[in-house]
């Protein structure tokens, strides 16, 4: 038996003695050195992870019991939730754990699939919510720096309308395409333009974007008090 099913295996007892003891108004779980306990982590060997459980420790960013999860087997890394349509890659994505993601890669999660409900990959999750170490570790392992999601915008350029510049520097480096354009026909540095971001544009025009927009705002990111990575 693993370290890590037996870490498994005594956290389940534990929330089966919570649940036990609810009645009584007890307030700590069993002691793991008692009988009882032996007899609840014996009980507990027979009940089998579930995608709930994963979700809810990818979420919390719980690395101990998503690895114990993962090493007690069973269950399909890529399912998701019949909610948003969230992965546990995703959900740890999202939240901005790092070493979650890792995990899960190394347990042989795909990085891009399966989309949520709004057609986003782990990595546009993770770019949107400006997680820049789980980005760095999603693009390293090879995640589709120009996937789009249900509007059709790019990683990059939903990264950019939310200013998040550092995460876009990491995808500039994975050579994502800087003029991907949206269902509307924008680039980024359309939408930047349109809204006045000075430092986006300076951030995307250094980069090679296309200007369709020159001369109509600053290069300048001090007009705005941004700054350009």
């Amino acid at each position: 038996m693993t370290d890590a099913l037996d870490a498994w295996y005594d956290s389940l007892a534990r929330c089966a003695g919570c649940v036990c003891v609810a009645d009584e108004d007890a307030e700590d779980p069993p002691d793991p050195r008692t009988p009882e306990f032996t007899v609840l982590r014996r009980e507990a060997a027979t009940v089998a992870p579930t995608l709930s459980m994963l979700l809810e420790a990818a979420d919390a960013g719980d690395i101990a019991t998503v690895r114990a999860i993962v090493g007690a087997g069973g269950l399909d890394l890529d399912a998701a939730d019949d909610v948003d349509s969230y992965s546990a890659l995703l959900t740890a994505a999202e939240a901005g754990h790092a070493d979650v993601v890792g995990a899960l890669l190394d347990a042989g999660a795909s990085v891009d699939a399966p989309r949520d409900s709004y057609g986003r990959t782990p990595l546009c999750a993770a770019a949107v919510a400006g997680r820049a170490d789980v980005v760095e570790r999603l693009v390293a392992a090879g995640a589709d720096v120009d996937a789009a999601d249900g509007d059709g915008r790019s990683v990059l350029w939903a990264t950019c309308a939310l200013r998040h510049l550092d995460v876009a520097a990491i995808l500039a480096r994975g050579a994502c395409d800087v003029d991907a354009a949206d269902a509307d026909g924008d680039t980024a540095l359309d939408f930047a333009v349109k809204h006045g971001h000075a430092d986006v544009a300076d951030f995307l025009r250094r980069r090679g974007a296309a200007d369709r927009n020159a001369g109509r705002l600053s290069l300048s990111s001090s007009s705005n008090g941004g700054t350009s990575p």
